[in-house]
């Protein structure tokens, strides 16, 4: 691999997990009839969780 694909890669899917977080809480909002801003608030809370598996990804090689 390139050096620094496994840093693109990370935040490529970084970035389409957020968009996919975004869009399953508007539609729990719809279908549990609760503020956006409930499942939004959630779903940002529980978000960065996986960001802390980072330090252990960086330690793995990937050649």
């Amino acid at each position: 691999m390139l050096p620094g694909m496994s840093e693109i890669i990370f935040m490529t899917l970084t970035i389409i997990l957020l968009c996919l977080v975004v869009v399953y809480s508007m539609y729990l909002a719809k279908k549990k009839n609760r503020s956006i801003w409930f499942w939004g608030v959630l779903s940002v809370v529980a978000f960065p969780l996986p960001l802390l598996i980072l330090p252990f990804l960086s330690d793995l090689s990937l050649d």
